[in-house]
């Protein structure tokens, strides 16, 4: 049995915590009105989301509609009560039965632990929400369930919309509570553009999925088809005990969403920037073999953008090599002089790195130890202590999004 615990959705709960409000019939939202209407709104409390709020949105949509608190996000005060719920949780827990998945999102693991407290499933999640509210004046949430994503689904599609906080489901309640789910972007696991495939295909609910020839599914969406399908059955054979292979790097992204238009070259400078940031999180021991690319213009330009990938003529670790194989893709796909809204660049197949091959037709490059001198200036000083020239540019967005925590205010 899997146990889901979500700090409710942390950013408003702690934003209510310290200011002594009551974070289930307080209206606020937590958004940097600084950036401008157009900002997204990071948290909305239920107060809000029980008047048809929704829990993405932007700010502009909701100002003037109705009255409420604008919080200013404050990541680095999220993470500490991240840090003291997961303490609390490793009260309950052993680390191995425990996975973070994200700032305000835990796995817990209890199937073993029910004998030791000598309480039902439901018992421990009162009891540990029970303790992180008395502590921090956070309120949690809990999904229950005989699996990971079966636990998820019960956190997303009731646990929070319950009274008591807590929902367990099993697979005999799987038709019931999951099937009928007609949105399928509520879902964990299915985004927008795989939401739309899926109608495209007649899949209009959970249930029609659940049925659906996981053959076809496959061939629709590759391996992820399979996922899709067990997924809708409430399936996962996954276990927190194998979270560093489940959730271990094959694959590393960077993107940035920008408040003004781009155009050309300053895309360039932006690439530049995110490729320099990720082979700086590849260390000294991992080299990718391909480097991904996608680009959203602005709403103004009536057309999609692009996103490709491109294997590297090496599997490198070196930025200047990752760099001319990602600019090649923009020039190629990019339209000029179309304004630029969204960047995200990613590099894939990661492997260890064992050494490299010499080539008897070219000189001995010594970018690698160039490199990894590189990284240990900036482990021992900060990201800021060495940094490509390319961000001192008008357009360059590194210097001012280094103080930044995710992408926010610390």
């Amino acid at each position: 049995m899997v146990t889901y615990q979500g700090a409710g959705c942390l950013p408003y709960s702690v934003e209510c915590a310290v200011r002594g409000l009551n974070p289930m019939t307080t209206r606020l939202v937590v958004a940097d009105e600084e950036r401008g209407g157009g900002t997204i709104v990071l948290a909305v409390s239920p107060a809000l989301k029980a008047l048809g709020v929704p829990g993405r949105c932007r700010l502009y949509e909701i100002q003037g509609k109705y009255d409420f608190i604008i919080a200013k996000p404050r990541m680095k005060l999220y993470m500490e009560f991240s840090d003291r719920i997961v303490n609390i949780f490793l009260k309950y827990v052993s680390v191995e039965d425990l996975y973070v998945y994200s700032v305000d999102e835990s796995l817990l693991d209890l199937t073993t632990y029910r004998k030791f407290y000598n309480k039902s499933m439901i018992e421990i999640a009162q009891m540990i929400i029970r303790d992180i509210y008395q502590e921090l004046h956070v309120i949690a949430t809990a999904g229950i369930g005989q699996n990971m994503v079966m636990a998820k689904l019960a956190l997303d599609l009731e646990g929070k919309k319950r009274r008591d906080l807590i929902a367990e489901w099993n697979y005999d309640l799987i038709p019931r509570k999951l099937w009928p789910q007609s949105n399928l972007n509520d879902i964990w696991g299915i985004g927008s553009k795989t939401a739309k495939k899926l109608y495209t295909m007649g899949i209009y609910n959970m249930g029609t999925l659940a049925n659906y020839d996981p053959e076809k599914l496959k061939q629709h969406f590759g391996i992820i088809g399979y996922d899709l399908f067990l997924h809708a059955n409430g399936m996962d054979l996954s276990k927190i005990q194998d979270k560093y292979k489940l959730f271990g790097g094959k694959h590393l992204n960077a993107g940035e969403t920008l408040f003004q238009d781009y155009f050309n070259d300053e895309v360039l400078v932006l690439i530049r920037e995110k490729i320099d940031q990720l082979c700086s999180r590849l260390g000294d021991d991992r080299i990718a073999g391909e480097v991904h690319l996608s680009v959203g213009y602005s709403k103004t330009a009536n057309k999609r953008g692009f996103g490709r990938q491109k294997k590297l003529p090496t599997k490198t670790s070196d930025p200047n090599l990752i760099y001319e194989t990602a600019a090649s893709i923009f020039n190629y796909f990019y339209e000029e002089d179309t304004p630029v809204r969204t960047i995200s660049v990613g590099l894939g197949k990661l492997e260890v790195f064992h050494g490299e091959q010499l080539d008897l037709f070219r000189p001995v490059d010594n970018q690698y130890m160039l490199n990894v001198a590189i990284n240990g200036i900036k482990r021992k000083y900060g990201q800021t202590a060495l940094f490509s020239a390319t961000s001192l540019m008008p357009k360059a967005s590194f210097l001012a999004r280094s103080g930044l925590v995710g992408g926010h205010n610390a």
